[in-house]
């Protein structure tokens, strides 16, 4: 949606939507993915679910959010848009933030939190992560 609604030039590189799209499908799946295994456990308050060590948390704490900035990383690979690339850049810096700040509030409510940052990377894999469940 985002590369149709910036004005610009109407012809761009096939190659560039087609990366775009695919980049885009890959965010989807990991979206999903981490939403169902959240399943139950997924809510706005930390105080409302337990850690979650599988699927996807096995290998980042922050799936839901590198899904979300990579789909908007394609929408800007289709568009190739400056001001698109500006509003990429911010959107993470806010997620990094963001994540940073809920990382405070399930450390301070589970103790088995600080174990689990240890063991699991927070934006890119250590590949030794948790083997716990919801």
């Amino acid at each position: 949606m985002v590369a149709w609604s910036v004005r610009g030039p109407i012809q761009e590189p096939w190659w560039r939507f087609e990366l775009s799209y695919v980049i885009q499908l890959v965010a989807l799946g990991l979206e999903v993915w981490a939403l169902i295994t959240l399943r139950i456990c997924f809510s706005q308050l930390a105080e409302a679910h337990d850690v979650v060590r599988h699927g996807p948390y096995r290998y980042v704490r922050h799936p839901l959010y590198i899904a979300y900035g990579l789909g908007m990383f394609g929408s800007c690979v289709g568009a190739n848009r400056l001001v698109l690339w500006g509003l990429w850049l911010l959107f993470v810096g806010m997620e990094i933030l963001r994540a940073r700040a809920e990382e405070q509030v399930l450390a301070r409510v589970f103790p088995t939190y600080r174990a689990y940052q240890a063991e699991t990377g927070m934006w890119f894999p250590r590949w030794r992560g948790g083997e716990g469940r919801c």
